[in-house]
This record gives C-alpha cells, sequence and structure tokens, in this order.
C-alpha cells in the first residue's frame, strides 16, 4: 500500500510538471508609439477547454496587472491604468497553445519585465523584457539674427534617452565646444533636447 501510494505521488508529480511554459523571444525591443506583441506558449493536448483556461499577464518590476483570463472569461476590473484601451489578448492563438499579449501604443512607462502565467491542469510562467527605444527623428533647425551679419543657429527635438548633440561646419569640423545644449522633461516623459549655436 505504502509502495502504491509512493508511486501515485510520483505519477501526479510527473504529470504536473509535464506543464511548461515557454518564451519563444525573452526579449522584444519596440519604438515608442509602435505595437508590440508579446508571446509564451503553453502545451494543449487536444481540443482547448477554454473553462480550465487561466491566462494571467503582469508588469511584473512594478506589479501592475496587464490582462486576466479566467476560466475563459476576460477579467479588466484590476487592470492597471496605464494600459487601458491599449492591450489586446489574441484569443484565437489559444487554441494553438500561443498566449500573445498585443500592446498597442507603446508608451516609455511600458518597458520592462512581464510575467506570463499560465493555468491549464498544471501552472507555469515566464519572464519576458521589453525595451523600448524613442529615436530622435524629427529635428527642427532655426536662425535667429543677433546682428551684424551674425546668427544664432538652433535645434531641438525629442526622445529618449538624453542624447549628445554635435556641431559641425561644412568642413566636418567639430564646434561642439562653443554649443549650449539643454535638455528639458517633454512629452510622455520623453527627452526635449534644446541646443544652440553659438
Amino acid at each position: 500500500m505504502c509502495r502504491l501510494v509512493h508511486v501515485l505521488i510520483r505519477v501526479e508529480f510527473s504529470v504536473f510538471s509535464l506543464f511548461t511554459v515557454e518564451a519563444p523571444q525573452s526579449l522584444y525591443t519596440v519604438e515608442y508609439g509602435n505595437n508590440v506583441t508579446l508571446e509564451c506558449t503553453f502545451p494543449v493536448n487536444g481540443k482547448l477547454k477554454f473553462k480550465d483556461l487561466g491566462v494571467s499577464w503582469e508588469k511584473k518590476d512594478e506589479l501592475k496587472q496587464v490582462y486576466v483570463l479566467f476560466k475563459g472569461e476576460e477579467d479588466f476590473k484590476a487592470q492597471h491604468s496605464d494600459f487601458k484601451g491599449r492591450i489586446k489578448l489574441l484569443k484565437e492563438n489559444l487554441n494553438l497553445g500561443q498566449s500573445l499579449l498585443q500592446i498597442t501604443d507603446v508608451k516609455l512607462r511600458d518597458a520592462g519585465d512581464y510575467r506570463c502565467l499560465i493555468e491549464y491542469g498544471g501552472a507555469d510562467y515566464k519572464t519576458i523584457h521589453l525595451k523600448v527605444k524613442a529615436p530622435y527623428r524629427i529635428i527642427t533647425p532655426g536662425a535667429v539674427s543677433t546682428g551684424h551679419n551674425e546668427w544664432k543657429l538652433t535645434c531641438q527635438s525629442e526622445g529618449y534617452p538624453e542624447a549628445e548633440v554635435i556641431w559641425q561646419n561644412r568642413d566636418y569640423e567639430d564646434l561642439s565646444d562653443k554649443a549650449n545644449t539643454r535638455y528639458e522633461s517633454g512629452s510622455d516623459n520623453l527627452v526635449l533636447c534644446k541646443s544652440n549655436w553659438p
């Protein structure tokens, strides 16, 4: 009898340990304002029973709830305000054992670690890191007359993180030592870089 119990425990543990969540990609890099889809996978073994399925995505480093599917039903009651209206789980892929979380209009604050937890007979999770970059794409130049045929040149742009500004003449000589560059807080935590020369 004791041996039978021991064997049953070993079998149950083996079945439970077979349920493994995987992350095909552990690092995602996305540009500010774009969309990104994070993925984790899990074993289905036949037709998916939605009533037995639990899916949870959370921003692990800040304990912010991103998305919850409980017994096949979506639950947005505890979703953090940072993600309201920007999150979608591609439910049609759950039948394939894929939990695909789409984040639209990515913000700088979305960067960090996300935990994908799946409960389906067993339970397991994987952690995925999201990196957000914001290149300084649009540079606004300007020129202000200071009199006597002299001009002050200006430029500004938004991005992240702080950028190094280099001023050069047409011969590519570095003139940056006479420039004045300052950084301000821009929209949505971007850095507003302003520089003028001389």
